[in-house]
């Protein structure tokens, strides 16, 4: 599912028509190869999910300079989906890693319109993290963060 997405999107080099793959997006596609191993994709069992083994190849994608616009909306899109769908309703160091994740956000920006679509997703990701059930156990200086990089 949304893993997949972001691997297409890596693997067909997203930083736009004609550009070379980056160095590090084969280290990026790594991880996400890493994240198809973990046994919480294999059971149907209701146990915890392990959410930085879910999270950990999404943020790396975020937060690398050297991959596109495209990309980098993709995959925050899907962590807002993983909120949206309450995936973790009951774990607060989730949101708060998710939040530090955005937060450190960089991408290589070409494309005017691309950036500011981004810039869209992280505010409603942070947004979407504040408001949840779980916004309520963020700590005041990480919520004092992202009131400020919303304000950039």
């Amino acid at each position: 599912g949304e893993a997949q997405l972001v691997v297409a999107l890596l693997r067909q080099g997203s930083r736009g028509p004609g550009r070379p793959q980056a160095k590090g997006e084969s280290w990026l596609l790594q991880g996400f190869k890493d994240l198809r191993t973990q046994p919480m994709w294999m059971s149907q069992s209701r146990d915890p999910i392990d959410h930085k083994a879910l999270l950990s190849p999404f943020l790396r994608v975020i937060c690398a300079e050297d991959t596109g616009p495209n990309v980098t909306r993709t995959a925050l899109g899907s962590i807002s989906k993983f909120l949206s769908h309450g995936l973790f309703e009951r774990n607060a160091e989730a949101v708060r890693i998710i939040c530090d994740g955005v937060m450190a956000c960089r991408f290589d920006q070409h494309e005017h319109g691309a950036d500011e679509v981004v810039v869209m997703k992280m505010v409603q990701v942070l947004v979407t993290c504040v408001t949840c059930p779980l916004g309520q156990l963020l700590p005041s200086f990480q919520l004092e963060l992202i009131v400020r990089t919303l304000a950039r």
